[in-house]
């Protein structure tokens, strides 16, 4: 590959020489006058591009040449050129390779391609998010919340896969499978990860207040009996036994439970801004 280009460090020559013309200006004024000035360098031929703008360079390129930089600058650890990931976004043609970047072993070109192609809304994405969802990671995050605004099919789909994937991808599944309520075998699912994840018992007992479905009231009540549960697991569930309409009977006691103790210190604090 050629020597790669410092687009950033290209434009902030431009904006400062820009802004040195104009004089000082308020800071309420800076967003406009960068947006300004980023418009400005995007039309301007530059020497450093052989009397091309920074749209023409890249618009000279193949939609494999474009994936193939925007991989290199983030290998590199830098910011991905402005009108690159613009002309990227701008490129159907560019989906395929973006979607082996998604799957390639560069954290930041994951995440990067990853974005860029549901910016693209590109076809069968559903899939490529599930694939990211293992790598618990940047990418991750951004297939998650991907997954949370599709559709009842999308929930279907992840359902399908959901027992590829490890104990440690579970809960990011959940997270998506909860986002829709009455999604069938869900439930199911969720009383599974509730008796068989004790560490994650709580999270687990928010997920099921979020599906709403009252078949998770009885699971629910009887790990709110347990004797080795946690006071902050034992509030979520009782918060979710409500919340479904349920009834977590008298409120248990937790002596000796750190967190049950801080709170009962606290309740027990003076309160110093009470004139009285």
């Amino acid at each position: 590959m050629k020597k790669r280009i410092d687009f950033d460090g290209e434009y902030a020559r431009f904006a400062a020489g820009k802004m040195r013309e104009m004089g000082p200006v308020k800071d309420e004024e800076m967003e406009n006058v960068l947006n300004e000035t980023m418009r400005q360098w995007l039309e301007t031929p530059a020497e450093w591009l052989d009397g091309r703008t920074p749209d023409q360079y890249f618009a000279e390129k193949t939609p494999e040449e474009l994936v193939e930089q925007l991989t290199d600058y983030t290998q590199a650890g830098m910011n991905v050129p402005e009108p690159l990931y613009g002309r990227i976004a701008e490129t159907p043609g560019c989906a395929p390779a973006l979607k082996a970047a998604a799957a390639g072993a560069n954290a930041a070109g994951r995440a990067t391609a990853l974005r860029l192609l549901c910016d693209m809304n590109a076809s069968g994405l559903t899939e490529v998010c599930i694939d990211a969802i293992s790598g618990r990671d940047d990418a991750a995050e951004i297939a998650v919340d991907f997954l949370k605004k599709g559709d009842y099919a999308t929930a279907q789909a992840v359902l399908k896969r959901y027992d590829e994937f490890p104990e440690e991808d579970r809960m990011a599944l959940m997270d998506v499978l909860c986002s829709y309520p009455g999604a069938p075998g869900v439930a199911e699912r969720l009383t599974e990860r509730l008796y068989n994840d004790p560490e994650h018992r709580g999270y687990y007992a928010m997920q099921a207040e979020k599906l709403g479905d009252e078949a998770l009231i009885e699971p629910l009540l009887r790990l709110s009996q347990l004797s080795d549960l946690g006071y902050y697991d034992y509030k979520e569930i009782v918060n979710s036994i409500e919340a479904l309409g349920g009834d977590p009977g008298p409120e248990r006691q937790f002596y000796g439970d750190p967190d049950y103790e801080a709170l009962r210190t606290a309740d027990t604090m003076p309160n110093f801004d009470d004139p009285a």
